[in-house]
């Protein structure tokens, strides 16, 4: 279906066509790799529950003590916007950020389109950009929860 909406823009269709040659050349996983992460952090949500246990320390949204940027595609369909809910509820008192964009066609799947859709490179990578400078500042100077639709609408995850 990407492979039709873009047709009419030849750069959307470069993007396409190199990401169906990015996904045919992949590497297979070993299964048992794949097993665990798809019961453990997807069906069990055991990072979110703060019940993955790496090196026998039981980790989640509790034991991060570092400025976390969140980027949300809206019409990712491996990571749905629902999906991330728990984990952004977890930290909504923590120094927090997240970017969200809508997606765009051209990308082959959704779930890449923040890396190589040619919308997130104007809408995403400035707002990225910008929280890492922020951050290079310090703690008392650095991002405080700014999440963005766009380049246009910002608030912060507390509600300021």
């Amino acid at each position: 279906m990407d492979a039709v909406l873009c047709t009419a823009d030849p750069s959307a269709m470069a993007i396409h066509a190199r990401v169906e040659r990015w996904a045919l050349d992949e590497v297979a996983l070993p299964g048992r790799l794949v097993h665990q992460i798809v019961r453990w952090l997807y069906h069990e949500d055991r990072f979110c529950r703060a019940t993955l246990r790496i090196r026998n320390t039981e980790i989640g949204p509790s034991s991060l003590d570092v400025p976390i940027l969140a980027l949300l595609n809206t019409a990712d369909e491996i990571v749905p916007p629902a999906s991330m809910m728990g984990f952004l509820d977890a930290i909504r008192d923590r120094n927090a950020s997240v970017i969200s964009y809508a997606g765009e066609p051209g990308v082959g799947l959704q779930h890449l389109a923040l890396l190589v859709g040619c919308k997130a490179y104007d809408q995403v990578w400035p707002g990225v950009i910008a929280w890492l400078k922020a951050l290079r500042k310090g703690p008392s100077t650095g991002p405080r929860g700014i999440a963005c639709d766009g380049p246009k609408l910002c608030h912060t995850l507390d509600g300021q």
